[in-house]
């Protein structure tokens, strides 16, 4: 009815999901789940997660919660039940590689979520022309000058700091600040900023990161 191709109807259990992820942190046990053929499988178990603890490993099938079979369901009818107070327990049952079924009891905790991640990386041959490339047909210019050849040669020697921003949770100002913190205490010169896959946030916290990189008064 808004004519927004970005504003969305969210239901009442999705809207809960959706804030628990943004505010960083819930009470569950750290399992990332997807569907593939109608089986619930684990795609991520978050680092010092009471899943993690428990055993609970990446591509495992989940075929009960509860001694209740799951097979066919929706993850939206099968994550509130897996989800629960911290100090409660969730008994999977789950199957790996195709092996025989066993139970797991996961005892629930508070799960941070992780909102960013950083590696360092060089540039290949491949990667820094592509780049140059893209800012040439941007600029429409042709062909290779040799500020460009020399560009490519001084990127190709230098190496990236590649911080990856998972969200604009409550608690990626502070994890950002701090990665912040340690690409300028590093020897490497170039900062990249992997937005990729992001699904969004609160507005408040993206206004609050890019103030970091934009003129005074810019936003």
């Amino acid at each position: 009815s808004y004519g927004d191709p970005y504003t969305v109807f969210i239901p009442a259990a999705e809207a809960k999901v959706f804030k628990e992820q943004v505010n960083g942190e819930f009470e569950g046990i750290g399992a990332v789940l997807n569907i593939d053929n109608g089986v619930i499988i684990v795609r991520a178990v978050l680092p010092h997660s009471p899943a993690e603890a428990a055993g609970i490993v990446k591509d495992m099938s989940i075929l009960a919660v509860d001694h209740l079979p799951v097979g066919g369901e929706s993850l939206e009818t099968v994550i509130p039940r897996i989800w629960g107070p911290k100090g409660t327990t969730v008994m999977l049952t789950v199957s790996q590689d195709s092996g025989e079924p066993k139970d797991i009891e996961v005892t629930r905790d508070a799960v941070a979520i992780p909102t960013t991640a950083t590696r360092v990386v060089s540039a290949s041959k491949e990667v820094v022309r592509a780049a140059v490339e893209k800012v040439r047909s941007l600029t429409a210019s042709a062909g290779s000058t040799e500020q460009d050849l020399v560009a490519e040669k001084k990127a190709e020697s230098q190496q990236f700091y590649v911080l990856l921003l998972t969200q604009f949770a409550r608690t990626s100002i502070d994890a950002f600040l701090e990665e912040l913190e340690k690409f300028s205490k590093s020897d490497t010169p170039y900062l990249i900023i992997d937005l990729r896959n992001n699904p969004g946030g609160f507005m408040d916290v993206a206004v609050d990161l890019a103030s970091y990189f934009l003129p005074k008064d810019a936003l």
